[in-house]
């Protein structure tokens, strides 16, 4: 634990505003002189800092007290050995300082009352020692205080040399990091250039793979080329010799001829009238077949152009068919969308007038018909078609399965019979009773026939 030797000893050279002294003094005698200015931490002096300049490194002669002209270097010398305690004037030490400068003065101060008749004063010794026990007091709470910011002083010092322990542990641990890292990087720049050289040598060794296998492609060319010009010259020599051994038998052929030339020029004309004979009337059986050739194409021709024309007339006749077709489909559709169009107002009609006499043919059946609907006409494949017709109007775009439940709705036989047979002529009830309960196990055999 840090002493401080100024608090119960006399220094050489005392930080007292006292002055020097070779008395004993305490710490708190400065305080409490009636003239003195008060400040908590007057009884340490602050190290006061001279500054002196000091030689240049540049210029080894330059004397110590020598100033240099341009950059004066300064030398830090502590008058006083440094106090550790804290330099901010404390609130609290303040007050407590002006109550002890105020019992000093108290005490010294003459009492008013004596002169104007009061009981007697106490015993100077008596004062003196309270007094004495009063200032003892405070420097023992002075002194406490200074044991317990020594102690701070001292847990701060240990608290900081933990963290310089501990900074020093995460500094040599990130240079540990640092250099390991730097060792993986050396590593694996190693062993990239390991790689490349061995990509490089394999590149070098396939392009002298390439090269071997290119020369002895272009050694095997050369020989092949060798080898078939020596069988051209072989080829080229053996003909020259049986062209020299033909012109020999040619020319003993002709000393032949020569010798039989005359003999043979009677019957070699005659060869050749029989010839021409032979050659003309070849000719004259040519042109017949080449005018029969042509007659013939000439007859493909016309019979192509005629089989074109009809495919063009057969083009136009499916063309003008299909014209109708699509116009009778239209005149069809609009004629499915007005009859549809004439059931919803049928159906309307029932459910907005109560007074209605109605026939059998003039109900909404579903049936896809022009003419007046009878019993017979009401079939599973009339009903199916008129349901799930794809010209049927859907401007909600409801599903089959929702337009299967609504005809369904429709013709249930008790609302059926409940909301409109009463609106059915009397002798037609029975027939439209019959009908619309047919109707309903179309519409249930549709449904599962569908699986809805």
């Amino acid at each position: 634990m840090y002493k401080n030797p100024n608090v119960w000893s006399t220094p050489k050279r005392s930080n007292w505003r006292g002055g020097p002294s070779s008395a004993p003094c305490s710490p708190i005698s400065p305080l409490l002189s009636p003239n003195a200015r008060f400040s908590p931490y007057r009884h340490r002096a602050s190290p006061k800092v001279l500054f002196v300049n000091s030689p240049s490194k540049a210029s080894g002669s330059t004397p110590a007290d020598t100033e240099s002209p341009v950059h004066p270097r300064k030398t830090y010398r502590p008058r006083d050995p440094p106090f550790p305690a804290p330099r901010r004037r404390d609130p609290n030490a303040l007050k407590r300082g002006y109550k002890i400068v105020e019992v000093y003065n108290d005490t010294k101060a003459p009492d008013p009352d004596v002169s104007a008749g009061s009981p007697p004063p106490e015993d100077e010794d008596e004062v003196m020692f309270r007094a004495q026990l009063k200032k003892l007091k405070l420097e023992k709470d002075l002194f406490d205080q200074l044991v317990k910011q020594s102690d701070a002083l001292d847990k701060a010092q240990q608290t900081m040399e933990e963290r310089a322990e501990q900074q020093r542990l995460h500094d040599e641990r990130a240079t540990q990091l640092r250099e390991e890292e730097r060792l993986r990087e050396e590593q694996t720049a190693r062993q990239q250039e390991e790689e490349r050289r061995q990509r490089e040598v394999e590149r070098l060794n396939h392009l002298h793979k390439l090269r071997l296998e290119q020369l002895r492609q272009a050694k095997e060319e050369e020989e092949r080329r060798r080898k078939l010009e020596e069988e051209r010259q072989r080829e080229q020599a053996r003909r020259e010799e049986e062209y020299r051994r033909h012109c020999e038998q040619l020319e003993r052929e002709r000393l032949l001829r020569e010798e039989e030339s005359r003999r043979e020029r009677e019957r070699q004309e005659r060869v050749r009238v029989r010839f021409e004979e032979e050659c003309r009337r070849q000719r004259e059986r040519q042109e017949r077949q080449w005018a029969k050739f042509e007659e013939e194409r000439k007859r493909q021709h016309e019979q192509r152009a005629r089989e074109e024309a009809e495919r063009e007339q057969l083009r136009r006749e499916e063309a003008e068919r299909e014209r109708l077709r699509r116009e009778g489909m239209q005149r069809q559709s609009q004629g499915l969308l007005s009859l549809y169009d004439r059931c919803e107002q049928t159906w309307a009609g029932l459910r907005r007038v109560e007074a209605l006499s109605l026939a059998f043919h003039q109900l909404p059946w579903p049936v896809l018909s022009y003419s007046a609907v009878q019993e017979d006409a009401i079939t599973l494949e009339n009903v199916k078609n008129y349901v799930f017709n794809p010209q049927r109007p859907n401007p909600k775009g409801k599903t089959a399965k929702e337009i299967l439940r609504e005809e369904m709705l429709r013709w249930h036989p008790d609302k059926f019979n409940a909301a409109f047979l009463s609106k059915v002529q009397a002798c037609d009830q029975e027939r439209v009773k019959a009908a619309a309960s047919l109707v309903m196990v179309w519409l249930n055999n549709l449904k599962a026939e569908l699986k809805l």
